[in-house]
């Protein structure tokens, strides 16, 4: 996974756009990150789910620190996570449909 640093071409004297490695994976022998989800509109959560169903968020996300520090993984299991606004959208393995309002502050 990468983080992507500038999206414009830079001044003569800053550093060109780039990407960034993201340290961390799943948990567990033979997980991989299937589905990511970034919040918008000032929201810095990152939400992800492995080929296990398994539910991380990447914590300590910061204006110093924008690729966070590892990953987390929160009990229970997803199909889906999308993020839609100010609202983070979640589909559970038994196909129930949750939001949250203001998801950095979960």
């Amino acid at each position: 996974m990468h983080f992507r640093i500038g999206v414009t071409m830079p001044l003569v004297e800053s550093l060109p756009p780039a990407w960034v490695p993201v340290d961390g994976k799943p948990s567990g022998y033979g997980t991989f990150f299937t589905q990511v989800a970034v919040g918008g509109q000032g929201d810095s959560s990152v939400w992800a789910i492995d080929n296990r169903k398994n539910v991380y968020v990447r914590k300590e996300i910061s204006q110093n620190m924008p690729i966070g520090t590892n990953w987390e993984q929160v009990e229970g299991k997803l199909i889906n996570v999308y993020f839609h606004g100010y609202l983070l959208w979640l589909i559970s393995s038994g196909c129930f449909l949750f939001y949250f309002l203001h998801t950095n502050c979960i």
